[in-house]
Parts: C-alpha cells; structure tokens; sequence
C-alpha cells in the first residue's frame, strides 16, 4: 500500500493559546476509522459532551467518505492532511486534499422531501455533516488543492478553562460520584438497546464483545431469549447501569451473567452489585439450573461480588480477554492480555455425577467438585446412545482466542484425536492467543482426548459444571503467547490461588 502515516502532534501551550494536531494519511477509507477514534478522543479531552463527540465524528466521517466517493479517484494514493485546532470554545478540523479538483459552487444538494431518492446520495453525507457542526466550509485553493473547514463549539465552558479558587486544592482526590437517589432495575426494553450499547462505549469504548455496540443485535437477542437484559434507571429514565443473562440455544438450563456496566458517574454506589444480584434473582424466577460468570483477573472486584453472592471458583482462563481493556477506576488500562476466572452458581439441588475422571488431573478435579457442591463417584459412565460425533470449533475474533468443544466424541476416538491435531495446528497458523477445549466428562473417552491434548501442549483450565445439556466439561487451554500470562494475575480466594498454582506449574513444565 502507498504512501505513509505521519501524526504530528503539538502539546497545547497556556489558557487562551490555540494547540493543534496534524494527521496526514494516504487517501482511503481504510486509514478513516483511526482518524475518527483520535477526532472523538481529542473532542472528549476538550470536554465535548458525548452527544456532540459523535457529532464531531458523524460530520468528519461524512465528509472522508463524500471526498473519498468524488477527489480520490484513480489507483495512486495522495496525500491527505486533517489539521485539529483546539480553542477556548470549541475544535477546528481542516481537511487538505490534493485528490481531483471538484466545482464548490456546485456541490451535491439533497432535500429531506425525497429521502428516499436522495439516501445514498453524496448529498446526503454533506446535508448531514453541515446540520451537526456549526461551520461546514469548502475552500478551493487551486494548484495547493481543497480545504474543508468545520468548527463545531462547545455548548459549555471545559474545566480547563474556569480558573480554580486560590484555596482549592489541585490534587484534591477526586470526589464520589453523584448520589443514586431513587433508582429501579427492570427488564430491558427494545427502545433501551440504544442506550445499552452507548453505556458499553461510555463504559469500555470499543474493546468488549462486538454485539454489545449492534443496537439492532441487543435488541434482537432479547427478543429471542438468548439474552435477558436488565437496567438500572433513574426518575428521569436515564440509563445508570446494565447486567444481562446470555444464555446458548443449545443449553437453555444455563446461562452466563455478564455485561454488568455501569456508568462512571453512577459507580462506587454499590449499583454493580445490585445488578449482579438482581440478574441472579432472574436466573431462579427463569428456572435455570445454574449460572457462571467469567471475572477478570485483573483486579479482584469482579471475583468478590461472585464470591458473596454465592458463586465457586471452578476453572482459570488464561489470556482471554482483549489487549488494551479499560477497566477505568476498577484498575485502569491493563498492560496485556487479561485471564479470566470462571465462577458457577448452582441454582438447583445438584445430581451425584458418575464419571472416569483422567487420571493426570484426577485430584484437582474432585477438589473442585468439592468446591462446588456437586458429588462424585469414579465409574465408567454409559455410553450415550447417540454415537454421532458432536466435535466444533468457535472463533472469537473481539478476544483472538477459539473454543473447541468436544461434547461427544463418538466411538472412534482416533477421529476425536484427529480432529483436535489438525484443529490446533490451524488455530495457531492463524496465531490465536489462546485455544480452550472443554470435553464432555460424562462420556466415554474423554481421559484419551485429554491425554491426547496434553501431548499437544495443552495444560489444564479447570472444570466446568453444566458446560453441556449432557454433563460438565473438563476445560483444557493452549497458550499461544511469549507474555508471562500470570505475570498481572490476580486471584480473590484460597481456592482460586491453588488453581493458579496448578496451573502455573504446568506453564513452566512446558517452557
């Protein structure tokens, strides 16, 4: 691909003078989405509310895209600049092209009376960007090429620009959020998935799970069942926070609690825990059977809410969530790939399982069946009377980690261990961080495939309980990183640290 990418950024100076970035890209669609994360970045730095930060970026990518469709024509790759001017009131963008001469005089017009005509037009991107800013301009500069301005003005004084009294202290520690007075969690509706995936934006930008940010998808999924949102909201209806059942087609007795979000200026109220147990009051009235939850290892918040509210420890992740996570004031930006603990709540009274446990990690899995509640007596399970094999392969590409899952192994277990040989040399050609196997405990074969897996540098994870409509998963995971993934791990319970160390060990018998 031609041309480069140069930023050049200079570091604003003291009140009252202008401070001013410049990004200069190749023309193409390709490097816009970097140039629009920096344009809304920097709007909410200069204290831009959040509906005019997406105006800032609605305007900038409408304009990208407009000269992108009608300057950059042709297979050569022309520079092109967007100058940030940051003032007292508000954000000046300049774009320079030097792209195709275009007639400013005459720019594509589109009317609202004939949306439908007009939808696709390039007229529409021009009609959109000029109603959310409050200057949109074309400047031809002949041979020096076209200049778009757009200034959009703050609709409040930033903070940076009211003057602090004397007697203010500069490092005061930064004061509780506002106070919750009346709030209700409810059932979402579908006029709230709107503000469910800008609370995740709010909340974790673009580095959670993609559906979350697909209003449509949040909307559709509750519609389905497949996810029971809840929401906290205020007398003035606005959204505070959100906490929501996932739960697999193929598993309905059992779901995941996840997506518990809350707001900045809501948290440190208590309102996340409220949600956790509010979404484990919905898991009884539905009638699951058990619910898990996948904490993160980076701060120990997450793991204690589980732990008081009932949750056991039963397997450790490694490196399962994003790079770069932002978990604001739970722990700030994470410095590499965080693990997960796998925690597990029974709702219903348990069944004794009957099952050949694999001999490699035979007594740490009775430990942690112990640990949950659940008995166990060591016996050759049946064989189920379905002998298809039951053997896929998930791809998580948001996480850059793949799920294996071997619920049913058939009778021909060379196959399994075919199917797990090949499956594993794929994932790594396409460098997944990590690769998760869970095998069905309740059928026969799964101490051949785990033995199978160990040899091919699996190591273990731990268990998990009604991970199939048909029995519990024994849960296996290849590590494909140079990081020390225990490195920034932490752990919220005794329990948990002797998982930890387990499976450590059995990181470092393999380096």
């Amino acid at each position: 691909m031609g041309g480069r990418v140069l930023m050049v950024v200079a570091t604003p100076g003291e009140a009252g003078r202008d401070g001013r970035a410049d990004i200069t890209i190749p023309a193409g669609a390709l490097f816009f989405p970097a140039v629009l994360d920096f344009a809304q970045s920097l709007a909410a730095g200069l204290g831009f509310v959040e509906r005019e930060q997406n105006q800032i970026r609605l305007a900038l990518e409408e304009l990208l895209c407009f000269l992108n469709n009608n300057a950059f024509i042709g297979p050569e790759s022309v520079p092109l600049t967007i100058s940030f001017c940051t003032q007292a009131d508000g954000l000046t963008m300049r774009i320079i092209e030097q792209g195709m001469p275009l007639d400013t005089n005459n720019l594509p017009s589109f009317s609202p009376d004939r949306v439908e005509e007009d939808f696709l037009s390039d007229g529409l991107s021009l009609f959109l960007a000029k109603g959310v800013m409050d200057t949109v301009s074309f400047i031809n500069r002949g041979r020096a090429g076209l200049e778009v301005v757009l200034l959009k003005r703050r609709s409040s004084s930033h903070i940076k620009a009211i003057h602090l009294p004397a007697d203010t202290p500069a490092d005061r520690p930064e004061a509780p959020g506002p106070a919750l007075d009346t709030y209700r969690i409810r059932p979402a509706r579908e006029t709230d998935a709107l503000d469910i995936s800008r609370c995740a934006y709010a909340v974790y930008g673009y580095s959670y799970e993609d559906f979350i940010y697909y209003p449509e998808r949040v909307a559709e999924m509750n519609r389905s069942g497949l996810l029971r949102s809840l929401v906290a909201v205020n007398e003035e209806h606005t959204m505070m926070g959100h906490c929501a059942l996932k739960i697999h087609p193929d598993n309905p007795g059992h779901a995941e609690l996840g997506v518990v979000i809350v707001r900045p200026e809501y948290r440190r109220h208590g309102l996340g825990a409220a949600l956790w147990q509010a979404a484990v009051e919905h898991a009884r009235s539905l009638g699951l059977d058990s619910v898990h939850v996948r904490s993160v290892t980076g701060h120990q918040a997450s793991q204690t809410i589980a732990r008081q509210t009932g949750f056991r420890d039963c397997a450790l992740f490694l490196a399962l969530f994003p790079r770069a996570v932002d978990l604001k004031q739970l722990g700030g930006r994470q410095p590499g790939k965080m693990s997960g603990m796998l925690q597990w709540l029974c709702l219903k009274k348990t069944q004794t399982r009957h099952l050949d446990l694999p001999g490699r990690y035979r007594r740490m899995l009775r430990r942690l069946y112990e640990h949950n509640g659940i008995a166990v007596i060591e016996q050759t399970p049946p064989p189920p009377a379905d002998h298809t094999p039951l053997l896929r392969t998930e791809e998580f590409d948001i996480f850059n980690v793949a799920v294996m899952s071997a619920e049913l192994i058939g009778p021909d277990e060379k196959a399994a261990v075919a199917w797990l040989t090949s499956a594993v040399r794929l994932l790594c050609r396409k460098k997944r961080d990590a690769i998760y196997l869970l095998i069905n405990l309740a059928h026969d074969g799964a101490t051949t495939l785990a033995d199978a897996a160990a040899e091919h540098g699996f190591i273990l994870c731990g268990l998990f309980p009604h991970a199939f409509v048909t029995g519990d998963a024994l849960v296996m995971q290849y590590v494909n990183l140079a990081e020390d993934p225990f490195s920034h791990l932490v752990v919220d319970t005794e329990e948990a640290a002797l998982l930890r160390d387990f499976i450590r060990d059995e990181w470092h018998s393999l380096c």
